[in-house]
């Protein structure tokens, strides 16, 4: 008889709720990618995010402390965020955005790091636009939302992108007004005046 090698398939481990508790303090980080604008090189930086600016983005390293210019900021991985906020991120990746509305909003308190509440805002208006495809008065609600934002991080690096949201839901929700004055706002701040 001839024995047939077996082939291990691997497994997917699904987040559960044990999978998705808190990490224990001070043991994640942020992952911050870079591309210098020199160079070309890629920089990928592990550490705590203390700023998300409009003009740069600060990474602590125990005592050292690493700036990258906003403009060569490619991607951040924000690590040390709550449950609510991880299982958010599953929701709004799964396409369930009424779910993720709801835990981005509760991502949003006064326990996350101010750089993640601003995150955990954004991703509450992005999850309530999506929602206005099938139900429009979640237009509205996004608007509200990236007002918060706006109001609440004025310095931050998604700025930009946030006042493009609100018009543009402003705009779906047929508020051409809002619409208008948030495009020049952009606009605007896009040329310095």
């Amino acid at each position: 008889t001839r024995t047939v090698p077996t082939r291990t398939v691997p497994t997917r481990t699904v987040p559960t709720r044990t999978t998705l508790e808190a990490p224990q303090a001070g043991t994640a980080t942020d992952t911050v990618t870079a591309v210098s604008s020199r160079s070309g090189k890629r920089a990928v930086v592990n550490g705590t995010v203390t700023e998300d600016g409009l003009a740069q983005v600060v990474v602590m390293r125990g005592d050292k402390e690493t700036r990258f210019d906003t403009t060569e900021v490619e991607r951040i991985s924000w690590g040390g965020v709550s449950a609510a906020m991880r299982e958010a991120d599953v929701y709004f990746g799964r396409g369930d955005f009424e779910n993720a509305a709801a835990k981005y909003r509760l991502a949003t308190d006064a326990e996350q790091r101010e750089v993640v509440q601003a995150v955990a805002r954004r991703r509450t208006g992005e999850s309530l636009m999506r929602l206005g495809a099938t139900d429009p008065s979640k237009f509205a609600e996004a608007v509200a939302e990236f007002d918060r934002f706006i109001s609440d991080y004025p310095k931050n690096r998604a700025l930009p992108q946030v006042r493009w949201m609100k018009a543009r839901a402003a705009l779906l929700g047929g508020d051409a007004a809002t619409a208008a004055t948030e495009f020049g706002a952009l606009c605007n701040e896009g040329a310095g005046t």
